[in-house]
């Protein structure tokens, strides 16, 4: 499947939260996860330091989407998302190795937070490298957080 992937700005948000939202409402493990999306917190986030990246047909249909939030020792990869219809394509593989070599203009360690019931996500983000490194726990959540990170 033929697909780029270039970073987003702000003319983009309103897509990337409709891709955001598909992506994530069909999440068994984390039903709740779509409602955490609006075009506001995409603008805030973009407008703090977060860079945005989406994944594209050559059509110009947006079918993924990451965020890379830079801190002082370390990037997190955050919502990390295909649309139901294209995965099993590559896709996201591809979304992680951008995130890597975008991630070393920033930091030698790139970082998730994962479910911690959310073991095949878990298993996949190991296939690249990622290691558990913590086990969180935070009141407001009904989950633990595992983060994961590897090394560059």
């Amino acid at each position: 499947m033929e697909f780029t992937i270039i970073p987003v700005f702000e003319a983009q948000l309103s897509e990337c939260c409709d891709v955001l939202t598909k992506s994530f409402s069909d999440d068994s493990e984390n039903p709740n996860a779509s409602s955490a999306f609006s075009t506001d917190r995409l603008l805030w986030e973009l407008t703090n330091g977060v860079y945005m990246f989406g994944a594209y047909l050559p059509d110009k249909t947006q079918i993924g989407f990451m965020a890379l939030d830079v801190r002082e020792h370390y990037v997190t990869l955050e919502k990390l998302c295909v649309l139901p219809n294209f995965r099993r394509n590559g896709i996201g593989s591809a979304l992680v190795a951008h995130a890597k070599t975008e991630s070393l203009k920033y930091s030698d360690t790139l970082r998730i937070g994962v479910t911690s019931d959310s073991t095949d996500l878990i298993t996949w983000y190991e296939k690249f490298g990622f290691v558990t490194t913590e086990n969180k726990h935070y009141e407001h959540l009904p989950f633990d957080v595992f983060y994961m990170e590897i090394k560059n």
